[in-house]
This record gives structure tokens, sequence and C-alpha cells, in this order.
């Protein structure tokens, strides 16, 4: 029983099954979850800059004409107001209204009106003369949109982050804002600019909201994979389990009968020859020595058919007929005379050892 259950020892959790199921879902799970984040979001990206770029555009040209009656009229008064009220209703940080000669005339925030002190080039760090005047230099009626840096800003990535969103969803993550110019022409001459300066924080907000949901969509799936792959490996443990018990029940049931016949001890022993077949039929203990009845089969029967099967008994390692001749046994090889009774005069190719506990 001890032998049987060293072999039989019950199957523990199948570990490897288990790690290889998981490491395989896990990488599924983060390319999906990485292949979802660059790709949802390289597409809200646009969806936004399209956004910003499109209203923006359109604010910038009712503005133009609106600052070309003002300065026309000589009065800013509805400008004023236009830009007070109706920016802070859209996603725009800063817009103003410029002369060629930097000279501001409106701005959306009283504050930094002030600040500027009636002219845009007196912060030459937060306001980029060279970009804001373009269109007029140029004298294009187009608008500019230009990525553009804004004072007071940062991006809330770290080095690395910025790396890789720069290489991977967004080029331009660098830049913290846009410009958004449009010339103001009356009687044909570009006299200034209508400027919007709007920040990226819809898009860093997006970026970092986008992040913490990715990241809880890759927690979820390695939960799931880690679950899956648990699940699967217990179907298997019991599976295994299940096939180990029927085959352990299989051998118990077919060792008993084995030990039964052990028990008797052998009561036939062929030993196959050219013509005859010689087989031990019974072993008689009578004290010291033992009696054994040795059988002959062979297939010449008919050709001699005076032969019997002979009697006799095992005493000092030699066999005894009981008709007085004694022949010693355990020789590989040799001839018995038929008037032993015992054997036919056969040569006999492999002999049979018996001892005194039966036969080897």
């Amino acid at each position: 029983m001890n032998t049987q259950n060293r072999h039989f020892k019950k199957k523990i959790f199948p570990i490897g099954i288990f790690l290889m199921l998981f490491i395989v879902e896990s990488i599924i799970a983060t390319g999906a979850t990485v292949a979802y984040f660059i790709y949802s979001g390289k597409k809200r990206i646009d969806v936004i800059e399209s956004y910003t770029r499109n209203y923006s555009i359109t604010l910038a040209e009712a503005f133009a004409e609106v600052a070309g009656f003002s300065y026309r009229a000589g009065s800013y008064r509805d400008l004023k107001i236009l830009f007070r009220e109706k920016i802070q209703a859209n996603t725009i940080d800063e817009a103003f209204f410029v002369l060629r000669d930097g000279s501001l005339i409106v701005h959306s925030s009283r504050e930094i009106e002030k600040m500027l002190r009636g002219n845009i080039a007196n912060d030459e760090f937060a306001y980029n003369i060279d970009l804001i005047l373009r269109p007029v230099f140029k004298k294009s009626r187009k608008i500019q949109f230009t990525h553009y840096n804004i004072m007071g800003k940062i991006v809330p990535f770290t080095r690395d982050e910025r790396r890789l969103l720069k290489k991977y969803m967004y080029s331009d993550i660098n830049t913290l804002g846009w410009l958004i110019s449009r010339a103001v022409f009356v009687r044909g001459k570009p006299v200034g600019t209508v400027n919007f300066i709007i920040s990226k924080d819809r898009i860093f907000d997006f970026l970092l909201a986008h992040i913490e949901e990715s990241m809880r969509f890759l927690i979820y799936a390695l939960c799931g994979a880690f679950v899956l792959s648990l699940v699967v490996s217990m179907v298997v443990l019991m599976r295994y389990r299940s096939i180990q018990e029927k085959t352990r029940q299989s051998l118990m049931d077919v060792k008993p009968a084995e030990k039964e016949e052990a028990g008797k001890g052998p009561a036939e022993i062929a030993i196959p020859e050219e013509d005859s077949v010689y087989t031990v039929a019974e072993i008689v203990p009578t004290g010291e020595d033992e009696y054994i009845t040795i059988e002959l089969l062979s297939e010449m029967e008919d050709e001699k058919p005076g032969m019997s099967p002979g009697e006799g008994y095992l005493e000092a390692g030699k066999l005894h007929s009981l008709n007085g001749t004694d022949r010693g046994i355990g020789s590989a090889a040799g001839h018995l005379p038929p008037e032993s009774g015992l054997l036919p005069d056969r040569e006999v190719k492999d002999a049979i050892p018996v001892t005194r506990n039966g036969v080897h």
C-alpha cells in the first residue's frame, strides 16, 4: 500500500499551466489595452483639435468684421462688449485686437489690458509679436492657426510621458495652446489683427482621464485573465485527479486477484520445446522430501502411445523416480533414457530448476 501511495501521489495545483495561461492572456490584454489607448486617444484628440479650429475660425471671421467696423467708426465699445461677454462663454482663453504697430485696442481681460498698458510689446515673453502680426505683414486674409506656448501653463506630464505621448499619440504635446490670427482689412489695407489664444487644457484633461480609464481597463483585463487562468487550471487539475483515481481503482481491483493467484502457487508452468511441453502438474509436500508429478505433453503421443506421466520425488538436488532410477536436475541440456519413466528420450534444452519452495 505504501508503494502504491507513492506511485499515486495526488497531483498538486498545476502552477505551470496557470502561469502559461496567465502570461499569454496578460500579454493579449495589455496589447489590446494599449491599442485601444492609442487608437481612441488619437481619434479623440483629432476631434478636439478639429472642433477648436472650426469654431475659432468662425469666431475670428466674425470678430474681424466687427473690428473693421469699429475701426472705421472710431468706437470700440461694441467690440469690447463682444470680447468680454461672448468670449467667456467659449473655450477661448484670451481674445484681443492689435493694430499693426502693436497698440492694444481691446482685450477680453481687463486685468491683462491694464498690465499691458496699451501695447502688446510690453510683454514680449507672453505675446509673440511676429506670430501675432504675421497676417498683416503677409497681407493675407487667411486665418493663421498656429501652435503656441502660453506663459504660466505647464504640460501636466513627466518628460518620459511626454516623449511617449509625442511618439505614439500627439506630436504637439509640448506646446501649450494655439494662436488664431485674422487680419483686419479697412479699405483694402490690413490695419491690425484679431487674435485668439486657446489653451490645450481640453486635450490635456482628456489625456489624463484617458490614461486613468485605460489603466482601469487594463486592471480589469488582468483580473479577468487571472480568473480565467485559475478556472482552466482547476478544470485541468480535477480532470487529472479523476483519471488518476480511475487508474488507482483499476489497479486496486486487479492486485487482489493477482495476490490470490500468487497464493495458490504456480499450478502449471509450460516450457515450449520443439515437439513437447513439460509441465509440473503437482507438488506434494511429505516432510523432508517433496514428491512431484511431471507430465509430458507431446505432439508425438500417437507415435509413442505407451508414454505416460512419471512420478518421483526431489531430494538433495536430485530427482528420484519411483521405479528406482535417479537423475540429477538443473543441467542446461541432456538426455533422459525412456526407462526412467519420467521423461522421453529427448534433448532438454531448457531445464526446470525445482527447489523445496517450488519451481523457479
